[in-house]
């Protein structure tokens, strides 16, 4: 049986084709603290299952990279980001960008 981990990364194959193996292993990493925390914070709807996970979270977030790069020095904000949906994936996919997320709840900031 495949570990939590591997499924993600599987699951980010697929989620997110053109990020390389070592992107995926941090968006792996990501997407298990949201299943981590996701009882106790609440931090999405959507089912915990790694496709559906991997689809949501960083397949949709990198679909923004469509409209064009983020040019390196750029900086971004992500107001409510909640469960860093779509600030960790883009900050993964675009390291040389600064990229900062806000969160109002306490118990959801990290």
């Amino acid at each position: 049986m495949a570990s939590q981990s591997d499924a993600l990364i599987k699951a980010l194959a697929l989620a997110a084709p053109a990020a390389s193996p070592h992107k995926r292993v941090q968006l792996a990493r990501y997407l298990a603290l949201v299943k981590e925390y996701q009882r106790a914070l609440s931090l999405t709807g959507f089912p915990l299952d790694p496709p559906h996970l991997a689809a949501e979270l960083v397949g949709e977030a990198l679909r923004l990279l469509d409209l064009g790069s983020i040019p390196p020095g750029t900086q971004c904000a992500d107001l409510g980001s909640g469960n860093g949906c779509p600030v960790v994936a883009l900050a993964v996919a675009c390291p040389r960008a600064d990229f900062t997320a806000v969160e109002a709840s306490t118990r959801r900031a990290a």
